[in-house]
């Protein structure tokens, strides 16, 4: 067995990785969203140029030169880990190894998160086994079956239309309702990481939709197709909070169940947290809530 770390050209290797790893009913996995955001945005920096930084943070367990598991985090000190089923039994050394790592690069830290699915039971009993205490966040997986669901024509004052990576005024736009949502949030600073989460995939689909009143945008969402064209993540959704209560975001909705629907892909799927009329709507137009992503906190110097 291998451990390195990664480097940029083992983007489309991890991309397929967590393709054939990810099953949207029965085990979670890291999906290829996260992996594109967490590219793109999340360690993009201001001037969203270099593409780099995502890279510092990802180690690879390699198995005859082919990936079997995976430890890269989102924020300093937040830790994830992806592993083939068949290679379970890696977590307790990835668990060792991302406290090493974490007490290298953070020293004033006496604790990291790591993550877990709500129905993993074995990693559950072994970040417990580690000292770990669940909190109290979480992110709900939300899934629409494609093909157990009907689309509805709405008939609205409002228009949905593909984000036109090309406007730089649209992307722009589309980075001002991300930060109307998360003030707080930093990552898609500008109308480049628009730009960049949508042109620069290494090849692999990536689909969106805004939603427009007149000229001003009003809600959008982007979507990321698996190397296997099973599943489309949406990451992020996105809405002006006072057009919560109209049909923006139910049209929005019917249009990507109608074209992931005409694309063949089997699952559209939502996985973060979002306020409760949100849910309410996703409820209503198909995505029932499946499970939960769990946060542990796992101590890493004694006290």
């Amino acid at each position: 067995m291998e451990v390195r770390r990664a480097d940029v050209k083992d983007y489309p290797h991890i991309y397929r990785f967590l393709s054939n790893n990810y099953e949207c009913e029965n085990y979670f996995n890291w999906d290829v969203g996260r992996l594109c955001f967490t590219r793109f945005a999340v360690n993009n920096e201001e001037n969203s140029r270099g593409f780099i930084e995502w890279i510092k943070d990802v180690y690879l367990w390699l198995k005859d030169e082919e990936i079997v598991g995976m430890v890269h985090t989102e924020e300093p000190g937040d830790y994830f880990i992806q592993v083939a089923q068949a290679n379970k039994n890696l977590e307790k050394e990835m668990i060792e190894y991302i406290m090493q790592d974490a007490k290298r690069k953070i020293p004033e830290r006496k604790s990291i998160i790591i993550s877990t699915d709500e129905r993993d039971d074995k990693r559950i009993s072994l970040l417990e086994l580690f000292g770990g205490k669940k909190l109290s966040d979480v992110d709900t997986l939300r899934l629409l079956k494609t093909d157990e669901c009907e689309v509805a024509d709405i008939q609205s004052e409002f228009r949905v239309s593909e984000i036109d990576a090309t406007n730089a005024t649209f992307c722009q736009k589309i980075s001002e309702v991300y930060r109307y949502v998360w003030p707080e949030s930093s990552y898609v600073p500008n109308g480049d990481v628009v730009k960049n989460l949508l042109e620069n995939s290494d090849g692999f689909e990536t689909l969106s939709w805004a939603v427009c009143k007149g000229d001003s945008v009003v809600a959008y969402a982007m979507g990321f197709v698996d190397a296997n064209h099973t599943y489309v993540h949406l990451y992020p959704i996105a809405i002006c909070q006072e057009y919560l209560d109209t049909q923006a975001l139910d049209i929005m909705l019917e249009e990507i169940t109608r074209e992931v629907k005409g694309r063949n892909i089997k699952y559209s799927v939502i996985n973060a947290w979002y306020k409760p009329e949100e849910n309410r709507k996703f409820s209503e137009h198909g995505y029932l809530k499946e499970h939960h992503n769990l946060f542990y906190e796992i101590p890493i110097i004694k006290t």
